[in-house]
């Protein structure tokens, strides 16, 4: 734009030059091609630049999503701008406006191991009792997929989780960015370095899994799922419900206006990767709760199973056609897959005892926008 209007100052002013033209005439002319100019941007980039819609409001609905299941004074760590920007821009901008209370901690795992970071930053969180550990060590990385970025999670969560300054009020909630943990380092039922990470919406909510006396990792003695089971599997479900009340789903006009690169496009791929997450957290605890089923259990089993289906299926017809997938769509696909063949391999069995199958979940079917529904139903 600049340059164009170089051009065109340069042009007139030849031309005023060679054909003697009147001041009058000169600003009329660059009065007149302004306008012009002007226009054109206009009816060229009004569709990219426009958000007066309720699609132009996908940023503002991401990070309300976001606020929306996180209690207040807790923590949350905030991986990429995708996680951090909106949800500051709503406590400082929007929560002044509305005069809001509620107010959650929010740190970036960017910016936290520079060595500006503990000069300017931690000095401002000074009267909020959060502890930041050391994160001038060796191999210090924001990476996902590195070991330095996940040592400097741990550090934060040891600091913050297992210890506290003022030792009358418990340890607060911190929630983690989805994006910020290699994905292929979580085991089953959300087992992560010592951590059960829970789907919580667009983030995990960190539980240390020293809370669970009879559980260990999942490769080690056997593990208490049933407490596991109902502690967090319908706090997750509902919280993935309030967010699907308001957040947009993908659409031919939706992936048409932000396609792959742009913030909502982003954030719509962060949309169906927590149904990803939260599937497979259940699928998960199914496989492992199947080797301990017993006739009082079985209708739990298989309410997780069909919850774990849908949500891969809503995951799976989104991303086939749309893109709109964060991680490998060969193992979402395979995932689904197994969800469908488990639970087709258990309906003759339940069908026959169907009267005495509770379905704690699928109470909240209506909720749940999947081609899959009536079918899994």
């Amino acid at each position: 734009c600049i340059l164009l209007g170089v051009l065109l100052h340069s042009s007139i002013a030849k031309v005023t030059t060679a054909f003697s033209v009147t001041p009058q005439l000169v600003a009329a002319l660059s009065w007149s091609a302004t306008v012009v100019f002007i226009a054109v941007i206009v009816r060229t980039g009004w569709m990219t630049v426009n958000r007066s819609d309720s699609l132009g409001w996908t940023m503002h609905r991401y990070g309300e999503g976001i606020l929306r299941n996180i209690p207040n004074d807790s923590i949350l760590l905030s991986h990429t701008d995708l996680d951090l920007n909106p949800v500051r821009y709503l406590q400082t901008c929007e929560n002044r406006r509305l005069r809001n209370t509620k107010h959650v901690h929010q740190l970036s795992l960017q910016m936290m191991p520079y060595p500006w970071f503990q000069k300017q930053q931690e000095p401002l969180y000074a009267n909020d009792d959060i502890v930041f550990p050391n994160t001038q060590f060796d191999g210090v990385s924001t990476d996902r997929l590195s070991e330095g970025n996940a040592r400097l999670i741990t550090n934060f969560l040891a600091a913050n989780l297992h210890s506290h300054r003022d030792r009358r009020r418990p340890s607060r909630a911190i929630y983690l960015d989805m994006q910020a943990v290699n994905e292929a380092e979580i085991d089953s039922m959300g087992f992560w370095r010592g951590y059960i990470l829970v789907p919580s919406g667009f983030e995990y909510l960190v539980v240390p899994s020293s809370l669970f006396p009879n559980a260990s990792d999942p490769r080690g003695a056997p593990l208490s799922v049933h407490n596991i089971a109902q502690r967090f599997h319908m706090q997750s479900w509902m919280a993935l419900q309030r967010i699907k009340r308001h957040f947009p789903k993908v659409t031919d006009e939706f992936s048409h206006r932000f396609p792959r690169g742009t913030w909502e496009g982003a954030a719509m791929n962060v949309y169906y990767d927590a149904h990803y997450q939260l599937g497979l957290f259940y699928l998960t605890w199914v496989m492992d709760a199947q080797t301990q089923v017993t006739m009082e259990n079985l209708g739990l089993v298989l309410d997780r199973l069909v919850a774990a289906a849908l949500l891969l299926q809503e995951a799976w017809d989104a991303a086939s056609q749309y893109n709109t997938f964060s991680s490998s769509l060969r193992d979402l696909q395979r995932n689904t897959a197994l969800a469908y063949m488990r639970l087709h391999a258990m309906l003759l069995t339940v069908f026959k005892i169907q009267d005495k199958v509770r379905w704690p979940i699928l109470e909240h079917i209506d909720a749940v926008d999947s081609p899959a529904t009536n079918n899994a139903l």
